[in-house]
């Protein structure tokens, strides 16, 4: 059985498709729970989640904003089952995507991610490609698997026991899926299997996209420098 963990934060414009696509899988029987972890304060994103009435989801509410890796790790505590799988609010899965995790699983592979795709209606819009090329290269679906030293957090899944093993999720706002790859390379292999597939749901401001690509630079400089702190150039100033 597979327990699904999203973070939630004001997200009441996507998480709609990715509650709608998990509870709409081929596979529903592999579905232990959906564990939304939701710290919204918009008024809105409860209400969306609500309307989703299954004894398959189970909220937990956080009254103060919760970065997505303390989250995703609330959740997995939260979790019974062997298998934990991780998505983003802002995405959401193929019909297929619980029956591709648990094959893999099956077939000895404890921790895996995805490719990401752009949703049908983000496809000629061109600040969502942008940031679909900018962010998610190298995890397009045109290659067949292979190993990786991280997989994005927004389709990844993991053996519990392994989770719980490298401590989940460093508490950091950005590139925690990084660090987290690092540590858990150093116990086993993460594969990247292109079959287990989800579709991400881009901004389409343009200043949502500069902030978040500011964002995601600040924190690749905070994650390197704890990965790699005898490289001279990561420190002090730099």
């Amino acid at each position: 059985m597979i327990s699904v963990v999203i973070p939630s934060f004001n997200s009441f414009k996507t998480i709609g498709y990715t509650l709608k696509s998990l509870l709409s899988q081929n596979s529903i029987n592999l579905l232990s729970k959906i564990i939304v972890v939701d710290s919204s304060d918009d008024g809105k994103t409860g209400q969306v989640i609500s309307e989703y009435k299954s004894e398959k989801i189970s909220v937990i509410t956080r009254q103060t904003k919760t970065i997505p890796a303390t989250a995703r790790n609330l959740g997995a505590e939260y979790a019974a089952s062997d298998i934990l799988a991780f998505i983003d609010s802002d995405a959401f899965v193929a019909p297929e995507w619980l029956e591709k995790i648990s094959l893999a699983y099956k077939g000895g592979i404890r921790v895996a991610g995805g490719s990401i795709s752009l949703p049908e209606f983000q496809r000629n819009k061109i600040l969502p490609l942008a940031q679909y090329f900018l962010q998610f290269n190298e995890f397009i679906g045109k290659r067949g698997c292979r190993n990786k030293k991280f997989v994005p957090s927004v389709n990844m899944f993991c053996e519990k026991s392994l989770f719980d093993e490298v401590g989940g999720f460093p508490d950091i706002r950005a590139s925690e899926d990084v660090l987290f790859g690092l540590k858990v390379n150093k116990i086993t292999q993460i594969r990247f299997i292109p079959q287990i597939k989800v579709y991400h749901i881009f901004r389409e401001d343009w200043a949502a996209f500069l902030a978040n690509q500011k964002l995601l630079g600040k924190y690749i400089i905070k994650y390197r420098k704890q990965a790699y702190k005898n490289k001279f150039y990561y420190a002090g100033l730099w």
